[in-house]
Protein backbone atom coordinates (compact mmCIF):
# COMPACT_ATOMS: atom_id res chain seq x y z
CA UNK A 1 0.00 0.00 0.00
CA UNK A 2 1.09 3.48 -0.49
CA UNK A 3 3.13 4.91 2.59
CA UNK A 4 0.24 7.45 3.16
CA UNK A 5 -3.11 4.81 3.17
CA UNK A 6 -5.62 5.80 5.28
CA UNK A 7 -5.34 4.42 8.78
CA UNK A 8 -8.81 2.18 8.67
CA UNK A 9 -7.50 0.70 5.70
CA UNK A 10 -4.38 -0.30 6.38
CA UNK A 11 -5.78 -1.55 9.95
CA UNK A 12 -8.48 -3.58 8.17
CA UNK A 13 -6.58 -5.04 5.68
CA UNK A 14 -4.06 -6.29 8.90
CA UNK A 15 -7.36 -7.54 10.77
CA UNK A 16 -7.96 -9.85 7.72
CA UNK A 17 -4.81 -11.11 8.13
CA UNK A 18 -2.67 -9.20 5.21
CA UNK A 19 0.97 -8.76 5.59
CA UNK A 20 1.43 -5.40 4.75
CA UNK A 21 4.00 -3.39 2.87
CA UNK A 22 4.02 0.25 2.97
CA UNK A 23 5.94 1.39 0.11
CA UNK A 24 5.88 5.16 -2.67
CA UNK A 25 5.00 8.10 -1.87
CA UNK A 26 2.15 9.06 -3.13
CA UNK A 27 0.49 12.86 -1.72
CA UNK A 28 -2.33 12.34 0.72
CA UNK A 29 -4.24 15.18 -1.07
CA UNK A 30 -3.62 15.16 -5.00
CA UNK A 31 -6.75 16.67 -5.62
CA UNK A 32 -5.77 19.64 -3.53
CA UNK A 33 -2.45 20.55 -4.57
CA UNK A 34 -3.64 22.06 -8.14
CA UNK A 35 -2.07 25.26 -9.98
CA UNK A 36 -4.89 26.90 -10.12
CA UNK A 37 -8.85 26.96 -9.15
CA UNK A 38 -10.95 26.60 -11.87
CA UNK A 39 -12.98 29.35 -13.29
CA UNK A 40 -16.64 28.47 -12.43
CA UNK A 41 -15.14 27.71 -8.50
CA UNK A 42 -13.74 30.61 -8.34
CA UNK A 43 -17.07 32.51 -9.41
CA UNK A 44 -19.36 30.25 -7.12
CA UNK A 45 -16.40 30.80 -3.78
CA UNK A 46 -15.00 34.20 -4.60
CA UNK A 47 -17.44 36.42 -2.54
CA UNK A 48 -17.74 33.68 -0.27
CA UNK A 49 -13.86 33.05 0.81
CA UNK A 50 -11.95 35.10 3.13
CA UNK A 51 -8.86 33.51 2.88
CA UNK A 52 -7.00 30.63 1.08
CA UNK A 53 -3.90 28.82 2.45
CA UNK A 54 -1.44 26.26 1.73
CA UNK A 55 -0.64 23.80 3.62
CA UNK A 56 2.05 20.56 3.93
CA UNK A 57 1.38 17.05 3.80
CA UNK A 58 2.51 16.56 7.26
CA UNK A 59 0.36 19.41 8.48
CA UNK A 60 -2.98 17.25 7.15
CA UNK A 61 -1.50 13.82 8.74
CA UNK A 62 -1.47 15.45 11.94
CA UNK A 63 -5.22 16.30 11.38
CA UNK A 64 -6.05 13.46 10.62
CA UNK A 65 -4.24 12.13 13.74
CA UNK A 66 -5.42 14.29 15.91
CA UNK A 67 -9.11 13.72 15.05
CA UNK A 68 -8.96 9.97 15.04
CA UNK A 69 -7.21 10.55 18.71
CA UNK A 70 -9.86 13.34 19.92
CA UNK A 71 -13.03 12.07 18.83
CA UNK A 72 -12.39 8.87 17.27
CA UNK A 73 -13.76 9.32 13.93
CA UNK A 74 -11.47 9.13 10.48
CA UNK A 75 -11.89 12.02 7.88
CA UNK A 76 -10.50 12.43 4.42
CA UNK A 77 -7.45 14.62 3.53
CA UNK A 78 -9.73 16.91 2.55
CA UNK A 79 -11.88 17.83 5.05
CA UNK A 80 -8.78 17.31 7.33
CA UNK A 81 -6.77 20.46 5.68
CA UNK A 82 -9.68 22.83 7.07
CA UNK A 83 -8.87 21.84 10.64
CA UNK A 84 -5.25 22.71 10.32
CA UNK A 85 -4.73 26.03 12.27
CA UNK A 86 -2.98 28.56 10.73
CA UNK A 87 -0.50 31.92 12.75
Amino acid sequence: MPKYAPLIKLSNCQKLGANVVLHGSPTLADGLAIPQVGANAFEIAHELVDLAVTVTEEQIAIAILRLVESENALCSCFAAATLIQTS
